[in-house]
C-alpha cells in the first residue's frame, strides 16, 4: 500500500493514496527507521508499507513490518490570509 505519514500529537497516521485507509501507525523500530529518512526531506514523502492492520475500539492501527522510499512532491503552498 503506497501513502504519506502526517503527525496526529504523539502519534503518527499514514494516509493510503487512494484514501481509502487511515490508519494510526504503532510506535516500533520500523516506523523510527522511516521517520530518520522522512525528516530529511521537504514535501510530502511517499511510501510503500507492509504490516499487519488491527482493530482495537473501531480505530483501525497499522503495525509496521517494513517500508520503501516511493517519491517526494513538493508540499502544497498554504492558503493566503
Amino acid at each position: 500500500m503506497t501513502g504519506t505519514l502526517r503527525p496526529a500529537g504523539e502519534r503518527y497516521v499514514f494516509f493510503s493514496e487512494d484514501a481509502r485507509y487511515r490508519l494510526v501507525v504503532l510506535e516500533n523500530l520500523a516506523l523510527e527507521r522511516l521517520l530518520r529518512v522522512q525528516n530529511t526531506y521537504a514535501g510530502n514523502v511517499f511510501w510503500k508499507v507492509w504490516g499487519t492492520v488491527t482493530e482495537f475500539r473501531g480505530q483501525n492501527y497499522l503495525l509496521l513490518k517494513r517500508s520503501l522510499f516511493d517519491r517526494v512532491e513538493a508540499a502544497s503552498p498554504s492558503a493566503p490570509p
